[in-house]
């Protein structure tokens, strides 16, 4: 079973990691400029209110609601009992969102090591909630069983 201490440290730890990636360069464009997570972000909020049809609005509002997943993910860390329905919802949603990006930009060029560092984050996160999930229960059921 894991430790208090321990639970918290891997949850800075992965909040300190996603703000780091914030700050790295996500995204490459060819006339040369270059954005890090907050303005591919802030970009992606933007292209909200120039979505011209409804289709083109879901797309890019799921992969302006993935950076928000993340942070309820990373948090998600943080609880003692973790419920796998909305777990596996939100994980999923997280990853279809930042896997838009994949979709969007065409070009894997496009898509600078910032966007790869928070897509293994994300998956590392969602790792360690699954684990919490099942060590919860195997320890639920040597309790019942004893």
């Amino acid at each position: 079973m894991m430790t208090r201490k321990t639970n918290i440290f891997i949850t800075v730890t992965f909040a300190f990691l996603l703000l780091y990636s914030l700050f790295m360069p996500a995204l490459k464009f060819s006339f040369g400029m270059n954005l890090n997570g907050f303005q591919s972000f802030g970009a992606n909020f933007a292209r909200l209110f120039l979505s011209e049809s409804y289709s083109e609005y879901l797309k890019v509002m799921i992969s302006v609601v993935a950076p928000i997943l993340s942070v309820v993910l990373i948090i998600w860390t943080l609880r003692k009992d973790i419920k796998l329905i909305p777990l596996t919802l939100v994980s999923i949603f997280c990853l279809v969102g930042i896997s838009v990006w994949l979709f969007k930009y065409g070009s894997i060029g496009v898509l600078m090591y910032g966007y790869y560092f928070w897509l293994v984050l994300n998956v590392l996160v969602i790792g360690f909630n699954y684990y919490k999930f099942f060590n919860q229960k195997k320890n639920a059921i040597e309790n019942t069983t004893v």
